[in-house]
């Protein structure tokens, strides 16, 4: 396993469930750390992990970025802000599953 793999996973583990944030705010924050740890899943043999990643990446993405004027709404953030809490649950449990596997 990757170990760039793991402190990304084991970052946005803690940022994700140590945040006092709600789990609609906790995904808009941490796009940035979703996005990174989704590349660094790239490099992991691990084929059925970088499918997930690829799944989940395509699902929070699947809404098409805005611009008003000086402010831009990424993909993600149209995505996560139109998406069922019980799906973002979803997401929150794999990240936990990551978590407990690459500890």
């Amino acid at each position: 396993m990757s170990t760039y793999y793991r402190e990304k996973i084991l970052k946005l583990h803690d940022a994700l469930f140590l945040s006092p944030l709600s789990g609609r705010e906790k995904f808009q924050q941490l796009e940035k750390q979703f996005d990174t740890v989704y590349l660094a899943s790239k490099d992991i043999e691990d084929t059925n992990i970088r499918n997930r990643w690829e799944e989940i990446w395509q699902e929070l993405n699947k809404h098409e970025g805005m611009s008003f004027r000086n402010h831009e709404i990424s993909s993600f953030m149209q995505t996560v802000g139109k998406t069922r809490n019980k799906t973002l649950e979803k997401y929150l449990h794999f990240v936990l599953e990551e978590f407990y596997r690459v500890l």
